[in-house]
């Protein structure tokens, strides 16, 4: 039994990095599609943790998409392209020209307001503790303003990063979650369609000293709630599983409707995962393809 479970363990470890090493060295760039391809900017980038990073207008008939510029003479932009569906043509807008700071993590989170006029929020991975957010309004970008985290109660310790975006029609409130004080997930809130905005609070943290505490990805369904999926710390200093749960009406909840949060802008008590479903428990998901595997074979 113990030489299964050593083997087991072994081939587990194995595995990971023979598919790891197959990820690195198998990205052979492909631009053949069936059907006519459409560049929407010619040097682009972005993380996975903004979002939306790409939205249509129905109404008005056009796509946002936003991305960083590594390299070349628009090293470190970041841009907003608006295409138009009907004609096919694109525009690109710089929101903003980090200089010499090209960075995946600068490219904005995009959200079309019920106003019809779109809003980008955007940080400069480990600026000055700075979000900074532009409003356009069907013709042009009005000028950079900016949320300094420095003002909010209690200070920053910590950089920002991730941009995610939202409108709650029910509550007439717009969230911005980033990843920032304490290393952890807060959120920015604003009343008035996010021409201003004041910090509201942090949703979650742990006892990690990993380099954040967790990576969260979120979805809202525009009117009362906003769900949100994230890992308990970076995966590089551990095998992390993920977590599920979801904001309604100032609360926090998991997967069952069970409370895990009263107030969430209320830092007195401020939950960790823990308190929140466990949907995917990744260490377990791979060691029981893996050892069944070689425990149909060996018994």
């Amino acid at each position: 039994m113990t030489r299964f479970v050593f083997g087991c363990k072994f081939l587990f470890t194995v595995t990971i990095l023979v598919f790891i090493r197959n990820i690195a060295f198998s990205q052979t760039p492909k631009d053949v599609v069936s059907g006519n391809l459409i560049q929407f900017n010619d040097n682009g980038f972005w993380c996975w943790f903004q979002d939306e990073r790409a939205v249509i207008d129905i109404a008005k008939g056009k796509l946002v998409v936003a991305s960083a510029a590594y390299g070349g003479a628009r090293n470190g932009a970041d841009d907003a392209v608006i295409f138009d569906l009907q004609t096919r043509t694109s525009t690109r807008y710089v929101l903003n020209q980090w200089s010499g700071n090209p960075d995946d993590h600068n490219s904005a989170g995009l959200l079309i307001r019920p106003d019809g006029k779109y809003i980008a929020m955007y940080d400069q991975h480990y600026d000055n503790y700075v979000t900074r957010y532009r409003i356009f309004d069907g013709t042009a970008w009005a000028s950079e303003r900016n949320y300094d985290w420095r003002t909010k109660p209690g200070g920053i310790d910590y950089t920002l990063a991730y941009n995610n975006v939202y409108f709650l029609s029910a509550e007439n409130r717009m969230y911005d979650f980033q990843r920032a004080n304490h290393r952890s997930p807060n959120f920015l809130v604003s009343t008035d369609m996010g021409d201003t905005w004041t910090w509201g609070g942090q949703l979650s943290t742990n006892t990690s000293n990993s380099y954040n505490k967790g990576y969260y990805k979120y979805w809202s369904n525009g009117v009362d709630r906003i769900d949100f999926i994230f890992t308990e710390q970076h995966p590089r200093d551990t095998l992390t599983s993920i977590y599920h749960g979801y904001i309604k009406g100032g609360k926090s909840y998991n997967s069952n409707g069970e409370l895990a949060d009263n107030d969430i802008t209320d830092t007195t008590f401020i939950p960790g995962f823990w308190n929140f479903t466990k949907v995917l428990v990744m260490e377990l998901l791979w060691e029981e393809i893996l050892c069944g595997v070689v425990g149909s074979q060996t018994s």
